[in-house]
């Protein structure tokens, strides 16, 4: 039925996502580590690669607004 309302395909978006940022080949994980692990032991580098940075930001973006959505989506299935 076409309803001519606008939708979002949520899984092709997130896949497309995890191809761009080389993610595809990972499992999925509760927890992608062991718990009790201490991060301030962990190495890291006296300049951060300003790439890598630059695309870590972009994919908290991309994955807040795929929580946007989701919140949208909700709420419009419960109008007050």
């Amino acid at each position: 039925m076409i309803t001519g309302a606008i939708g979002f395909n949520q899984k092709a978006y997130i896949d497309r996502l995890l191809r761009k940022y080389g993610l595809d080949p990972f499992n999925a994980t509760k927890l992608p580590m062991n718990p009790g692990t201490d991060l301030a032991l962990m190495p890291l580098t006296a300049r951060p690669n300003k790439l890598c940075v630059l695309a870590y930001f972009a994919l908290i973006g991309e994955l807040l607004f795929i929580t946007e959505i989701r919140l949208l989506k909700l709420i419009m299935q419960f109008p007050v």
